[in-house]
């Protein structure tokens, strides 16, 4: 609850969008970098032990980006849980659907949960996120207004909080996916549908 307010307070200040449009965007791209690159070492750290699955997932993956289809990581999500059924890696022994139910939990504070959780929540959601997800925005040709953002996803946060709901930002990996040319070659009808799914938050 207190990382969500004080990401509100920072967006109401106007002092981010300030911050962020003095900081190159080569620097900011590279913490994206430093955040997508341990997804793709751990493809070669999963080949090993899933050699099908892995290398089917990859042929899906470019197969689909090949002709041109707007979700291959979609395509290529299937192929894997496909492949994982049939390889039996998918164990649903005990498992009974049901909807989840919001659970109320009173908060404590304290000076070390202070220091020790929400300092560190603040600092992530700035800057492996917000920051990142603003850039590849702006990279791609938007003009993203980065405070209020933060002020509406930081007072989703801190009604979240109390029902273990974790914070929110805007996703960095998810606007790296959708605002590529494969989502929609028109920018604006591609924005007009990001923003009615809610892909970019």
């Amino acid at each position: 609850m207190i990382s969500g307010l004080a990401i509100t307070l920072l967006g109401y200040s106007k002092l981010f969008g300030r911050i962020m449009s003095r900081i190159p965007q080569p620097v900011v791209m590279g913490m994206l970098g430093g955040i997508l690159i341990k997804f793709g070492f751990n493809i070669f750290t999963a080949l090993p032990d899933r050699p099908v699955m892995v290398i089917a997932m990859l042929v899906v993956f470019f197969a689909l980006r090949r002709i041109g289809f707007r979700a291959p990581t979609v395509g290529a999500l299937i192929a894997g849980m496909l492949i994982a059924a049939v390889t039996q890696d998918i164990h649903l022994e005990g498992f009974v659907p049901a909807l989840a139910v919001p659970v109320f939990t009173a908060p404590t504070f304290s000076l070390a949960a202070l220091l020790g959780l929400s300092l560190p929540l603040f600092a992530l959601a700035l800057t492996s996120q917000n920051a990142p997800g603003q850039a590849v925005l702006k990279a791609a040709g938007y003009e993203p207004p980065i405070d209020d953002a933060l002020v509406v996803t930081g007072i989703a946060s801190v009604l979240g909080a109390p029902f273990g709901g974790h914070g929110i930002t805007l996703a960095a990996i998810t606007a790296a996916i959708v605002t590529g040319p494969e989502a929609h070659p028109d920018k604006d009808n591609a924005t007009r549908q990001r923003y009615r799914w809610g892909y970019v938050i």
